[in-house]
């Protein structure tokens, strides 16, 4: 009867990694990783240019994506 049961799988990106791969094209989404990458963005600076952009993100997920401090880590 309870052959085949498992839990479930959980989600292991961040909600911003998440929206990103919702709202972007393969193209932004690599534009985004160099970005990501580039230390000469802070992580409110950066937010606000994506946010610019039409991509609606704050600076605390940057910060913990960046950092390592969110569920993709």
């Amino acid at each position: 009867m309870l052959e085949g049961l498992t839990p479930p799988v959980k989600e292991l990106l961040c909600a911003f990694i998440l929206n990103a791969t919702d709202q972007l094209s393969d193209k932004d989404l690599e534009v985004l990783r160099i970005n990501l990458d580039d230390p000469r963005w802070s992580h409110k600076g950066l937010a606000e240019a994506l946010t610019e952009r039409g991509f609606k993100c704050y600076d605390d997920q940057v910060r913990q994506h960046r950092t390592g401090k969110c569920r993709c880590a």
